[in-house]
């Protein structure tokens, strides 16, 4: 037996994977519909330069601009730009291990 076969099998490691490649695409999907509706919900609809938020950005519905400051716009860009291919490489790299390690097939009794 080899050490990835050994290492893939073992049930610690197949939790923490899941737990962390499966669980980061969730945070950040869960991440980004919090914060675009707590947007839309709380933001002004026009701009309003004495406290900073200058910054348009588009809302959750059609046609709806909320206006942000620089730091909260960069919490969004950090979510879309930064965590979002991310979150797509670790679902990646979790369904090629998971697969490879046999963890997603029905096992017969």
């Amino acid at each position: 037996m080899s050490l990835i076969q050994r290492v893939t099998g073992s049930k610690i490691f197949r939790i923490l994977t899941i737990g962390l490649l499966g669980g980061l695409p969730i945070v950040t999907v869960l991440g980004g519909f919090i914060l675009l509706s707590y947007y839309s919900m709380f933001m002004p609809r026009s701009p309003q330069p004495e406290i900073g938020r200058i910054y348009r950005m588009r809302g959750p519905q059609y046609g709806n601009w909320v206006y942000v400051n620089e730091k909260e716009l960069g919490r969004w860009n950090f979510i879309e730009n930064d965590m979002g291919p991310v979150s797509v490489a670790c679902a990646v790299i979790l369904l090629v291990v998971g697969k490879r390690a046999g963890w997603f097939t029905k096992s017969r009794r």
